[in-house]
Formats: structure tokens, sequence, C-alpha cells
């Protein structure tokens, strides 16, 4: 019996990855809450905690009511691109 990679999944970490990938939008603007969980099928409570957790991290930032995409995920984003583009 072979393990999938599937089998080594850390769920509550791909919904966490979700949630940041549900920041994305057409231009990367500020989405409200109630959008991320629209997107993810997801509770509200979870993805409120996802939203903090990413944010304590620096992958998130809210703007009032709405949330985007952090400064570290996006130096994150531009060292994958100069070293592997």
């Amino acid at each position: 019996n072979r393990r999938t990679d599937a089998d080594y999944e850390i769920e509550t970490a791909s919904k966490v990855l979700m949630v940041l990938e549900a920041l994305e939008g057409a231009a990367f603007e500020p989405v409200a809450l109630a959008t991320i969980v629209g997107r993810t099928g997801f509770s509200r409570d979870f993805v409120f905690r996802a939203l903090k957790t990413l944010q304590l991290r620096g992958y998130a930032t809210s703007e009032g009511r709405k949330w985007t995409v952090g400064k570290r995920a996006v130096r994150f984003a531009q060292q994958v691109v100069r070293y592997k583009v």
C-alpha cells in the first residue's frame, strides 16, 4: 500500500492557503470577508481566523473591513519570480 501525495496533506494548512488565494480577485483589490467566504465555501469564523493568522504573519492585511495581500506575501512572490523565472 503506497501512499499518495494527498495522504500527507495537512487539511487546515490547505484551507488557509485557499483563503490566501481568495484574496487574489481580479486585480488584488481589497475584498470583504463575505466575498472570501463565498469564494472558499468555508465558514465565516474559519475565514476570519485564517485571515487573522495570515495578518499576524504579514501575508494579509485589512483595510477597513476589507482584506488584501500583505507585504510579506508580496515580498515572497517577488523573490520567487526573481529566482525562478
